[in-house]
């Protein structure tokens, strides 16, 4: 039986991401990375969420709705 060498020399890469915060309007913002889905996720405290792969697709979704970063 042959061994198996899938998965021996990868390196886990681990992301450093404070949660930033912010606020449109009324309305208090969340920038966050989850590790398990490997996501952003954009955050309004009225129910709006967008999660996407890439920090700056989040970052210019909050500034269509003119977030202001604290």
């Amino acid at each position: 039986m042959a061994k198996s060498f899938r998965g021996k020399g990868k390196v886990v890469k681990e992301v450093k991401f404070d949660t930033m915060n912010g606020k449109s309007g009324g309305t208090l913002f969340d920038l966050d990375y989850n590790k398990s889905t490997k996501r952003y996720n954009l955050r309004g405290d009225n129910g709006f969420l967008y999660s996407h792969v890439s920090v700056t697709a989040c970052k210019n979704k909050a500034a269509d709705k003119e977030v202001i970063w604290r």
